[in-house]
């Protein structure tokens, strides 16, 4: 499963280098496959903006940010707008304290995703998934 994913995912990157999420997903896919993509995480990420949106979910990966800095700048925008990075961030820094180990703060990020994305989002898709993986 995360081999088509990171297949696909490496595909879109070099079709589009500048789409941050093809990033952080081809990211979350290596890291279920127990593969190191610092080196990777950090070349994609030099083809970004990474100043504007899910840049600072990218720099949460990579060390520069905290959860509360990343989750402070989804609240930057328009209420759509906020209200989808919102979304986005609850569900990415679940990842990240996946990622981590720190499971409980995990799991409190994947229900604030259930509970914020719209019913449509990958993300709650992928938020849903995790809370019933951790069960």
């Amino acid at each position: 499963m995360f081999s088509t994913a990171i297949a696909d995912l490496t595909h879109s990157i070099a079709l589009d280098p500048t789409d941050g999420y093809s990033v952080l997903w081809l990211h979350l896919a290596r890291s279920n496959t127990a593969t190191s993509d610092v080196a990777e995480l950090e070349r994609n990420s030099t083809k970004l903006d990474l100043a504007a949106w899910p840049g600072p979910l990218i720099n949460l990966y990579l060390g520069k940010v905290t959860p509360g800095e990343a989750r402070a700048a989804s609240a930057r925008g328009d209420t759509e707008t906020q209200t989808d990075r919102t979304c986005e961030a609850a569900f990415f820094i679940g990842e990240y304290e996946l990622l981590r180990k720190d499971v409980a703060t995990a799991k409190t990020q994947f229900q604030d995703a259930v509970k914020s994305c719209p019913y449509t989002s990958d993300e709650r898709d992928g938020a849903v998934a995790e809370l019933q993986r951790m069960r």
